[in-house]
């Protein structure tokens, strides 16, 4: 007979992302999109329903000063922090791990990619920079060659008239 009970009834949780025993399968996790999200959350009872209501709850809980902007790897810390309450089952505590580190890693990615980008940017600056400075002295080098060859020429070609001027005089 209880059996006939819980045919009707789903397990707690998102039905896309817990099997009949509500056990997670990977295989029937499916995302809801944004806007359903949203529309869950301010339809549920609770003191958070949005991003206004989620900092204020955060103050109080004194987990955020009042007024500061936090960072990604602060939010990760916070997070890191809530899951070494022994109060938290751990089914909770290892979901709110999963996803710290996982942010945390997704964290310093962005940053390795960023700061990659930036040093590639400014390598590729002075590069440029030095390829032009190159190009200046290749011509600045090549108009004294060509100076110093003409002035060689000019060189030679009064010696040999003033060679030849003395040579009639004597």
């Amino acid at each position: 007979m209880d059996r006939d009970k819980d045919k009707g009834r789903t397990p707690k949780g998102p039905p896309a992302m817990q099997t009949r025993n509500g056990t997670p399968s990977s295989s029937q996790i499916r995302l809801e999109p944004h806007t359903v999200i949203n529309a869950a959350i301010s339809n549920n009872p609770g003191p958070v329903s949005n991003t206004a209501d989620a900092r204020k709850w955060l103050e109080t809980k004194g987990w955020i000063l009042s007024g500061k902007n936090y960072d990604r790897s602060k939010l990760v810390k916070i997070l890191l922090t809530v899951s070494l309450s022994p109060k938290l089952p751990t089914e909770v505590i290892n979901t709110i791990r999963v996803f710290a580190l996982v942010l945390e890693d997704n964290i310093t990615d962005t940053i390795s990619s960023a700061l990659s980008t930036s040093i590639a940017d400014k390598v590729n600056t002075n590069l440029s920079n030095l390829t032009v400075d190159l190009l200046k002295t290749q011509d600045f080098l090549k108009a004294c060659t060509t100076q110093q060859a003409t002035t060689a020429i000019n060189i030679k070609e009064v010696t040999t008239k003033s060679l030849t001027v003395m040579n009639d005089n004597r």
